[in-house]
């Protein structure tokens, strides 16, 4: 699908939005490598000009976790481990409700956008971020940041340590 027809699409989606109002869930991963450099993208439909942190919508029967392990892998080809559940983050998009939830984790892999939803995908120091960061991005990477300054959790051996998530999924 060209980056024009993905635009369009998502013009619409926001008419649709305005008028309809959904409740629109969807999932955030603060991700980062094993140097906690944190990874950011540019969308192809809309502000590409913008750093964001990968994102997207939980599909019917699909738990939150499943949704953002499958998003960040569809976008940037990495796998998500050592996830960690931060919260519900209950905003607006579009004049829609938006509870998002929010995961950190850390990415096995190099990000390689996929040139469809993503134009670009790259991890930044967390001293030295983009100037352009899109909405919200400076207020969650404080949110990684306090998260990260937490006392980590140890585990007994043969303990596999689970992320406390929402048990539910979506109808």
């Amino acid at each position: 699908m060209n980056l024009s027809l993905l635009r369009l699409l998502q013009k619409l989606r926001h008419l649709w939005w305005l008028i309809r109002k959904p409740e629109i869930t969807g999932c955030m991963a603060l991700v980062r490598d094993r140097n906690d450099r944190i990874l950011l993208v540019r969308n192809s439909y809309q502000e590409s000009d913008r750093w964001y942190f990968p994102s997207g919508g939980i599909a019917r029967n699909e738990t939150a976790l499943q949704a953002i392990i499958r998003e960040v892998r569809e976008g940037t080809s990495c796998e998500l481990g050592r996830i960690d559940y931060l919260g519900l983050d209950i905003g607006v998009l579009q004049h829609a409700g938006n509870p998002v939830h929010l995961f950190t984790g850390v990415a096995e892999g190099k990000p390689v956008a996929n040139g469809r939803q993503l134009l670009e995908a790259r991890f930044f120091d967390l001293t030295a971020l983009p100037q352009d960061l899109g909405w919200l991005v400076a207020d969650r990477v404080e949110l990684l940041r306090e998260h990260l300054q937490k006392p980590k959790k140890v585990y007994s051996a043969g303990a596999s340590p689970q992320p406390t998530l929402p048990g539910q999924t979506r109808d």
